[in-house]
């Protein structure tokens, strides 16, 4: 995707992420073992710079093919072709609410 692209997905992102209203979200690729975790601190709520955030990190990951939620929906689908290895990998974007503990 073109840096224009990518921007133009931010909204698309940022509507997927309120949809949800989750304090934490996960980036996930598990073949790799790779994962980031996002929080929302201080119940500072702020979609569009999560997602600004999500697609900055995507594109440091490799070349960012596409951004979809996938067909079962609760994911988002980053397919990205790595720069080290040029493999095409799905990293999955969702809400981890229930994976997280506060004490």
């Amino acid at each position: 995707m073109s840096k224009e692209s990518l921007n133009k997905s931010i909204p698309y992102v940022a509507s997927f992420i309120s949809k949800y209203k989750s304090r934490y979200y996960l980036l996930l690729e598990k073949d790799q073992r790779y994962y980031t975790f996002f929080t929302f601190l201080h119940g500072n709520f702020n979609p569009t710079k999560l997602a600004k955030e999500l697609i900055d990190l995507a594109s440091d990951l490799g070349e960012v093919k596409s951004i979809e939620e996938s067909q079962l929906g609760g994911m988002l689908e980053i397919w990205v072709v790595d720069k080290m290895t040029g493999e095409c990998r799905m990293y999955g974007f969702f809400d981890y609410q229930r994976g997280t503990i506060e004490l």
